[in-house]
Order: structure tokens, then C-alpha cells, then sequence
């Protein structure tokens, strides 16, 4: 496994995301300094297994999985899009949300899981088209699905049902 911050300079977008082409020397160095608080908040205890460990996940996937064929029975590439959105979906839960498994899917999309039991599973997953499907069991007869667009922030339908899976 990779360390968490090789993870984070894997991805070549770090805590904010890529930078366009042609900003500021101010705006860089805000960036810089993010990157450095980002960085220290890694190195803890808390932010390692928060967003270091699962960054690590990614990692590994991006290694393994952003070819055809990964799992030798013709799953699609995982495109770096859907990494991106991935991470971004890392950064964007709130604190009080347990860290979620991480997952390949055959059809090129990267899953996030929180599973208590059979019949009590929340998955989401992206493929870097902008959006998140989404499906949970909250018990038996009761589920929801669908689909979310996806920017720079969690839709609030999937974040209220997130949370209220988990309890919260």
C-alpha cells in the first residue's frame, strides 16, 4: 500500500483539486498552503484513517484497475474522472460519517460501502460523469436508489439518506 501522501500526489489534484492553467501567484500560494494543512491533517492519527487509508484504496485501484480486462473477466477501465470524483466524495462527507469500503465495479465505476448487515447497506458509486447512483437498504422492505448529479458538493437527498442509514 501507498503512503497517503504518495496517494494524494497520485492523484496530481491534491485537498482542492486541479488548478486551471494561468492562476495567480496569490491564488498558488493559498493552494500551497492547503496543501501543507492538508498534508499535516494526513499525518495524523485521525486524518490517516479518515482520508489517508481510503485514499491508499485508490490508489491501489488506480494501479490495478484503469485497464480493460482488470479483473480477467472483462470489466470496463476505470476512467481517472471517476478517481477524481471519488476523492472528492472522500473530501466532501461529513466527519461523522465511518469511513466507507471502497470498491471497483466491472463497469468501470468506483464504489463507496457502509454495510451492518444483509439486509441494512448503503452503495454509492461514480464513474466520472458527473453523477451518483446510489442504492440503500434500510431494513427489510425498505430500500431507496437513484441517481444524483455531481459537482463540488454531495446532493442533499443522498446526504439525508446517508445519514439516515447510518443514525445520525
Amino acid at each position: 500500500m501507498m503512503p497517503a501522501a504518495g496517494g494524494l500526489r497520485l492523484f496530481g489534484f491534491g485537498a482542492l483539486g486541479a488548478l486551471p492553467p494561468g492562476v495567480s501567484d496569490e491564488a498558488l500560494q493559498v493552494a500551497r498552503r492547503v496543501s501543507a494543512l492538508a498534508q499535516g491533517i494526513l499525518q495524523s492519527a485521525t486524518g490517516q484513517r479518515r482520508l489517508g487509508d481510503p485514499a491508499s484504496e485508490l490508489a491501489d485501484l488506480m494501479e490495478r484497475c484503469t485497464i480493460n480486462d482488470w479483473d480477467g473477466q472483462g470489466a470496463s477501465a476505470i476512467p481517472a474522472s471517476a478517481f477524481h470524483e471519488a476523492w472528492l466524495i472522500l473530501c466532501l462527507l461529513p466527519s461523522s460519517v465511518p469511513v466507507p469500503n471502497v470498491l471497483p465495479e466491472p463497469t468501470g465505476a468506483i464504489a463507496f460501502e457502509w454495510y451492518r448487515d444483509r439486509d441494512r447497506v448503503f452503495i454509492l458509486s461514480v464513474s466520472g460523469v458527473k453523477t451518483i447512483e446510489y442504492a440503500a437498504l434500510f431494513g427489510p422492505g425498505d430500500e431507496n436508489h437513484g441517481r444524483a448529479n455531481f459537482e463540488q458538493s454531495l446532493p442533499q437527498r443522498l446526504l439525508r439518506d446517508l445519514l439516515d442509514f447510518l443514525g445520525r
